[in-house]
């Protein structure tokens, strides 16, 4: 899967973040807290990564998914584009989750230069629909596409 775009709205700490992955190749993520570079802890770099997550898995790294709401407000939302390489299509998801109303994820594939809608009845059905077209469950995911810090010292990138 092709990363092309991430919007955050009121997901842990992120009030309103947006990333578009197709504008750039690579990039290094510098955490700057309260105006200070050499404060990075807390700032929301690994929360980047827990949104695609959340919004592909519905799963997260801390106990329960009720934290996902940024403190202070009643719902958080998160959309994930990305051209599948499966079938070269571009799809979004995008999962939502309220405090009142419980949680919501739609999917969308683009055609015709709009995103249409292929949401199906139940949020589990949709989650069926979700799998079929990444193709790679979590822990997969996890292992094979995110390389978290502590892998570098003590997991596969470091052995020699």
């Amino acid at each position: 899967m092709q990363p092309i775009g991430l919007q955050i709205d009121d997901f842990c700490g992120h009030e309103k973040t947006y990333i578009p992955f197709n504008s750039f190749s690579s990039a290094l993520i510098v955490g700057n807290r309260d105006g200070d570079d050499r404060r990075s802890n807390g700032s929301g770099k690994t929360t980047i990564f827990s949104a695609i997550k959340y919004c592909l898995f519905n799963q997260i790294d801390f106990s329960t998914l009720d934290k996902v709401i940024r403190r202070g407000t009643e719902k958080c939302r998160v959309i994930f584009d990305f051209k599948s390489s499966l079938d070269n299509e571009v799809y979004r998801i995008e999962r939502s989750k309220h405090i009142k109303l419980g949680s919501e994820v739609r999917l969308f594939k683009f055609v015709n230069n709009e995103f249409e809608d292929k949401t199906a009845a139940t949020n589990k059905e949709t989650e069926k629909e979700i799998a079929k077209i990444i193709k790679i469950n979590y822990k997969t995911f996890c292992n094979s596409v995110l390389i978290s810090q502590s892998d570098i010292t003590n997991g596969l990138a470091s052995i020699d």
